[in-house]
């Protein structure tokens, strides 16, 4: 039996769950920092999608720069040195025994954090420099305020998806990269959990939350995976009627992430505050548009 309203607690910060969506064996969950997260009828806890913007606690331990750097790409080291020379002082790296459902993670003010089974995929150490070097030159993102604490993770995550889709052309096609591998493993996970009969969705109004959150998970199932890794998660999407108008309103913030490619960072800004004010629909006051650190 499923643990009904008990509290659970994140495993990266253990802060109180919110049960978004209740199934029949189980609960889709959200922490608001921290991401998406499926509990089955056991209570066991597993990210759906782990927010990789969020602030993240790294413990004082040794870093491993000087194991990472030198075996990275020189492309890589030229974009990790131009972020440092905006920084003022040398990234640092530190590894992470779990960090939900993703290899690694940034931190703007100069860390970036892997984890630990992942320390030596280049892939996915170019994906977080690559985020960095969006930030200290200054580019757009999303930055959630506290009316939108219930769904940051998802406002991150979205945010996250406009800069990939912009420089994972770089990675794959410059550097011979796949950064799109871990994502497209947890596709089935997520396609499996989405596939079970969201019947406490029935009745209830949309929200900016629901909305999201779903256009977080139907963004990355369409525009992240590669080699139809993300067709699964999309086939639910087009089953379960309930799903449908969350689905429309993911395909509209693709348009908006693909649109962005033709865009300076005035028309990036345009099309994020669309995303958010227009299709998402959160309130002026939960989300603003940033550039820079």
């Amino acid at each position: 039996m499923a643990n009904g309203d008990n509290e659970a607690k994140c495993p990266t910060c253990e802060r109180p769950l919110q049960s978004i969506v209740k199934f029949r064996s189980g609960r889709l969950m959200n922490c608001p920092d921290h991401g998406l997260i499926d509990e089955d009828a056991n209570g066991k806890l597993t990210f759906i999608f782990h927010s990789k913007k969020a602030e993240v606690a790294v413990p004082a331990e040794k870093d491993i720069r000087d194991e990472i750097v030198p075996a990275l790409k020189k492309e890589l080291i030229a974009k990790l040195e131009e972020s440092e020379k905006t920084l003022g002082k040398k990234v640092k790296f530190f590894e992470r025994e779990d960090l939900g459902a993703v290899g690694g993670g940034m931190d703007p003010s100069g860390i970036i954090y892997l984890l630990k089974a992942n320390k030596r995929a280049e892939a996915i150490i170019g994906e977080e420099i690559m985020h960095l070097d969006w930030r200290t030159n200054g580019r757009p993102w999303m930055n959630p305020l506290e009316p939108a604490k219930d769904y940051k993770s998802a406002i991150k995550q979205i945010s996250g998806h406009f800069e990939e889709f912009a420089f994972f052309a770089f990675l794959e096609n410059d550097l011979k990269l796949n950064p799109r591998a871990f994502v497209n493993a947890i596709m089935p996970t997520t396609a499996r959990r989405l596939g079970l009969e969201i019947y406490h969705l029935e009745g209830v109004e949309e929200s900016e939350a629901l909305r999201a959150t779903f256009a977080a998970l139907f963004v990355q199932a369409r525009l992240m995976t590669n080699e139809n890794a993300g067709a699964p998660v999309l086939a639910v999407f087009d089953r379960q009627m309930i799903l449908a108008p969350y689905a429309k309103v993911g395909q509209l913030v693709c348009d908006e992430i693909i649109a962005a490619q033709k865009e300076d960072d005035a028309g990036i800004t345009a099309r994020m505050e669309r995303t958010l004010f227009e299709h998402l629909k959160v309130p002026n006051d939960a989300v603003e548009v940033k550039q820079g650190l």
